[in-house]
């Protein structure tokens, strides 16, 4: 309990602020390859609650994330690290096809 604490991992996050430039897929694609392009460091990319299918957890937006799991694949590819935000409850969304609701 005495000394220094020791330094967090570089990339681990150092704000925690609302991203309101990742709209999309292509648009966070795009945010991480001008870093990359333009040799700005980064060590991480958030992705708030909007990346969830109407913000209900344990689901994705396909429409605007078509490829999720291959965009995270392809950033971890880059050394980017992603983050993503979750507000962990479970949506009341009956008959909709949302298994966290609708199982027993």
């Amino acid at each position: 309990m005495t000394g220094r604490s020791p330094l967090p991992p570089l990339w681990s996050p150092r704000i925690s602020a609302k991203p309101v430039l990742v709209l999309s897929g292509s648009r966070a694609r795009e945010i991480v390859n001008t870093l990359r392009e333009k040799k700005i460091p980064a060590d991480v990319i958030y992705f708030d609650i909007d990346f969830q299918d109407g913000n209900a957890p344990f689901t994705i937006n396909r429409e605007y994330f078509p490829t999720f799991e291959k965009m995270i694949a392809d950033f971890r590819a880059q050394g980017m690290h992603t983050i993503l935000i979750t507000d962990l409850h479970i949506k009341r969304n009956p008959n909709h096809g949302y298994a966290p609701y609708d199982s027993e």
